[in-house]
């Protein structure tokens, strides 16, 4: 076989290749399909666990005399608050906490646990501010469901419209449930939260008005058996928190909590989601970077806005998702034996590149004199 031979098989054989994946790529795009996610039971069955946990926190409310306001809770949750109140430490955003009031937040959180690895029996530490009581319990519902544990550390600030009701906190939320028996773990630790983790910015400092003194609201807390814990000193509260938490499999943080984002909240700067890699020991980082550096994933359930548009689920929904309903249950799969057929025959199609005589029997080996 000449060269000029063999250049001119080895351009059919790149054409048949480009052309082999430019069928094979379109027949994928034509055949895809959307399949149920492999967690769908769990994920359906934790969304299912939300709505019956919403349900209870309505009555809690509603035996505390605390009005559900339509306006706000367009949705009907029970899970969102009001805009000013005495454990209110900074401003939220409506549409956001309107979002993690879904019971389809429990099903995305269970598919984030499963791609964190996490399995059945393990421990998840959990960080929950008064922020975003739907993602407290969206967390929880998640975790029973795939079998683990939550290992649940809770403070009382909270932003505007989130677990708002100086007279039902999220601490308070989540000690009732687990009394009435709809959730199996009760939280291992209250703190104030707000500046400092401390509560230094509520009780009238944020917001002036006629609010109660934080003693009358704490010791309310502590009276379903939760003593307050209120330690100052930042790297003091971080050695005590992870000494709590143990050996974790996974970190779940919601809110804005500064011992999970650290000083000047510097894990605002990791995303939203599942992490990993990218830790740091650094003085002042939060307990986001500190699980990341010691190779524990970590789910950071903040900015919805952003969080519901990697899986496909609408930002302040006009209404609430039905179980097994929303995108999240689904998974796109594509054709495996078409896709195991198109790479055999690229391969083929390589090994004759490269032996391209191999193709052309009726042709005898060319030899170069060299004499």
């Amino acid at each position: 076989m000449t060269p000029g031979q063999k250049k001119r098989i080895r351009g059919r054989l790149l054409a048949g290749m480009l052309a082999v994946c430019v069928l094979a790529t379109g027949a994928c795009l034509v055949l895809k399909r959307q399949a149920p996610h492999p967690g769908y039971a769990r994920m359906a069955a934790a969304a299912q666990t939300m709505e019956r946990l919403s349900a209870a926190v309505r009555g809690y409310k509603q035996d505390r005399g605390i009005s559900i306001d339509p306006a706000a809770d367009v949705l009907g949750t029970g899970l969102i608050g009001p805009d000013a109140s005495a454990v209110v430490t900074t401003m939220g955003a409506l549409a956001s906490k309107r979002t993690s009031a879904d019971p389809v937040m429990a099903a995305l959180c269970v598919r984030l646990l499963l791609e964190a690895g996490v399995t059945a029996g393990d421990r998840v530490g959990c960080c929950f501010s008064g922020s975003f009581p739907g993602l407290a319990l969206a967390t929880i519902c998640a975790v029973e469901a795939i079998g683990a544990q939550p290992v649940v550390i809770a403070s009382v600030g909270a932003s505007t419209y989130g677990a708002t009701d100086e007279t039902l906190t999220l601490p308070e939320i989540l000690l009732l449930l687990h009394r009435d028996g709809f959730i199996s773990e009760p939280p291992i630790a209250i703190t104030p939260g707000g500046e400092h983790d401390t509560g230094s910015n509520m009780f009238g400092v944020l917001l002036p008005g006629d609010f109660p003194d934080p003693e009358t609201v704490y010791a309310r807390i502590e009276a379903l058996g939760a003593p307050m814990t209120n330690i100052p000193e930042f790297e003091e509260n971080l050695t005590w928190r992870m000494g709590l938490y143990g050996d974790i499999s996974c970190f779940v943080n919601t809110g804005g909590n500064v011992m999970a984002l650290g000083r000047n909240d510097r894990g605002l700067a990791l995303g939203v989601g599942l992490l990993r890699g990218r830790g740091s020991a650094h003085p002042d980082a939060g307990l986001l970077e500190r699980y990341l550096n010691l190779g524990v994933p970590v789910i950071h359930l903040l900015n919805l806005k952003r969080l519901v548009a990697d899986y496909g689920l609408p930002y302040d929904p006009p209404a609430l998702a039905g179980t097994g309903a929303a995108a999240v249950y689904y998974q796109t799969e594509y054709p495996r034996a078409l896709i195991a057929a198109a790479l055999a025959a690229v391969l083929a199609l390589l090994l004759l590149y490269r032996w391209p005589e191999r193709c052309c029997y009726g042709h005898k080996p060319y030899r170069q004199d060299r004499e």
